[in-house]
């Protein structure tokens, strides 16, 4: 662990007998999850290393970690194609879905992605499919929503979704980069980069950097075309549903107004 205060090493959190092949803290930075070629994942809370979660379910090694943005659920993407999601809203992790057929069979060494990237509004998360396209899943269901499709000619190795999920920003082995808008699925820009391993966006800023496998750093000033700029202006923006239940909602209170009076109860609506 290491700290942004003080620029410096803190403490060791875990050590594990195999290669770690992924950490992630949580939003709030109480826990961290380390993935290994070890079957079990091990969440440590920072604070307190003796405090520690186990995930044991799944029968292959993991490669990606990621938490949702409230930490209240971990995707766990494994190398058999399986993806696990844990609840950790009690004192004991529980798993509560496995999905197949969502991301393809990987080791754990491969340049190739099979990390879920949750949406920032929390309702549902994206996957790199087999047939090289993003497919995003609903948290409530777990069913398959709008989905990325023909952009990467090569496997998928990096996503990341912009801070206000207006935009998801995707890399693969077919050497580039790829900007696509949330809303309608369309790419906006294309970025030519070869062996790219990981993005993040700046949290304000017109700015995208990544990692490729020579070890190198770049930050990519300006990366969403003027044109589309306004896009990241925008506040936060709603998962790509099919039907979004938000959506329908909303739709359902805006009818809702009889001879002028609003607020009629209409069946089947919540509020």
């Amino acid at each position: 662990l290491y700290s942004l205060a003080t620029m410096t090493f803190d403490k060791f959190l875990v050590r594990c007998a195999l290669p770690i092949r992924d950490v992630a803290l949580s939003p709030d930075g109480v826990w961290c999850a380390v993935a290994s070629d070890e079957l079990t994942v091990k969440i440590v809370k920072t604070a307190d290393t003796s405090t520690v979660l186990y995930l044991r379910d799944q029968a292959k090694p993991v490669k990606h970690l990621a938490f949702d943005p409230s930490g209240s659920y971990i995707a766990l993407s494994c190398t058999d194609g399986l993806v696990y999601i844990y609840s950790l809203l009690s004192d004991e992790p529980e798993l509560i879905t496995k999905i197949d057929g969502l991301i393809r069979s990987v080791e754990t060494d491969s340049e190739i992605s099979a990390k879920v990237a949750w949406h920032p509004d929390g309702r549902a998360f994206a996957a790199p499919t087999p047939t090289r396209d993003i497919q995003v899943v609903s948290r409530g269901d777990w069913e398959n929503q709008r989905k990325f499709t023909n952009g990467h000619m090569g496997d998928v190795t990096a996503l990341a979704w912009s801070p206000n999920g207006a935009l998801l920003a995707t890399a693969g082995k077919d050497r580039k980069i790829l900007l696509w808008e949330t809303k309608t699925q369309n790419i906006i820009a294309r970025y030519d980069h070869a062996n790219v391993m990981d993005l993040a966006w700046h949290p304000t800023n017109n700015l995208v950097s990544f990692t490729n496998t020579d070890g190198e750093v770049y930050i990519y000033n300006d990366s969403v075309p003027a044109e589309h700029v306004q896009l990241l202006k925008l506040g936060r923006q709603p998962a790509p549903f099919i039907h979004d239940p938000l959506s329908e909602i909303s739709a359902n209170v805006r009818r809702a107004t009889v001879n002028g009076i609003k607020d009629v109860p209409i069946r089947g609506t919540r509020k």
